[in-house]
């Protein structure tokens, strides 16, 4: 079998997640609409449409993270009403995901890192 292909998620255990930087371009969208509030809703449904588009994302149809990002933040600022570029609203995100924060954790020294890694493994019984 050749591969194609090979997906490393480290977020959430070498790097933080985006939730940060999103939350922060959600709290944008409520101040530029008025209602902080609306950035709940806003956050949700565009949450639900980058979901909605990963899971579609495969084979002929695959697409990449950047561009379901655009899409589905342009999609949700259209149904919510917000005006303004997605791409420019995305450029905090972009700018992270090139240089996520990174969990102290994962810097320790390469003796140490056995113990971190050991705390994730089953004992043979």
């Amino acid at each position: 079998m050749k591969i194609r292909g090979l997906l490393l998620d480290f977020y959430g255990t070498l790097v933080a997640e985006d939730d940060a930087v999103i939350s922060s371009i959600c709290a944008r969208v409520g101040q530029s609409l008025g209602d902080l509030e609306m950035a709940k809703t806003f956050g949700r449904r565009w949450s639900e449409l980058f979901t909605e588009m990963c899971c579609s994302s495969f084979g002929a149809n695959f697409r990449t993270q950047k561009a379901i990002e655009l899409d589905s933040l342009e999609t949700a600022m259209k149904e919510v009403g917000v005006a303004g570029d997605p791409e420019e609203a995305s450029l905090e995100l972009y700018a992270y995901w090139q240089r996520p924060w990174v969990f102290i954790e994962a810097t320790a020294p390469r003796g140490s890192r056995k113990k971190l890694i050991g705390i994730h493994q089953r004992k043979k019984k």
